[in-house]
């Protein structure tokens, strides 16, 4: 008889200061009633958004698989790495073709995998309250419509996973570091480390 295999969803995102700059990759993992099982950060040095991007898929994958889930959702606000990874989009840059192959290497290893492009401001949307989808309004009419201030009351509402990959670009290029909010295994904790096949 064959076991049934665990499923969660990925939340990934990256982030890069400068592009190419200081960057980091974030990854929330949920299981299937939405319930935060962990969340994992990596410093990846200096990259572009792209590659920061695909790396936190690819930190995401490796997490999951590291927690024996064999059937993954995947969310992310990338539309490159999306429609890349979905075979939408042929890879282009040679920067890319290499997380490219990872990526789709790792994908292979699940049961069950299906990937989400989810635009940023929509994914942040749905989490609004109506309180505070009141205070941006006033704020944005207070700002007299401004764009830049919009973005700024946006941006503090971004996702989980690109809490972390903000939170990521300030650890040493390979660290690790994970949080397991919940969990069936008894894992609880923070575990801060280094991925040596991540090092450079």
């Amino acid at each position: 008889m064959e076991r049934k295999g665990k499923s969660c969803t990925i939340e990934f995102d990256g982030a890069s200061k400068g592009n190419p700059g200081r960057s980091g990759a974030g990854v929330v993992l949920r299981d299937d009633s939405g319930k935060e099982v962990m969340r994992a950060r990596e410093g990846l040095g200096s990259t572009t958004n792209n590659a920061a991007e695909y790396r936190a898929l690819i930190r995401g994958m490796k997490t999951a698989l590291d927690h024996g889930y064999t059937d993954v959702r995947v969310q992310g606000d990338s539309q490159l790495v999306s429609n890349q990874v979905n075979g939408k989009w042929k890879v282009k840059s040679p920067n890319l073709t290499q997380l490219y192959k990872d990526a789709t290497e790792l994908k292979g290893q699940f049961q069950g995998f299906k990937m989400d492009h989810v635009p940023r401001v929509h994914s942040d949307m749905i989490t609004f309250t109506l309180s505070e989808l009141c205070l941006i309004l006033l704020l944005v009419v207070l700002c007299h419509s401004d764009i830049f201030c919009l973005q700024l009351i946006i941006k503090e509402y971004n996702s989980e996973a690109d809490a972390q990959a903000n939170r990521s670009v300030y650890l040493r290029d390979g660290q690790v570091e994970k949080e397991y909010t919940y969990s069936n295994d008894s894992e609880y904790g923070i575990y801060s480390g280094y991925d040596s096949s991540e090092s450079e």
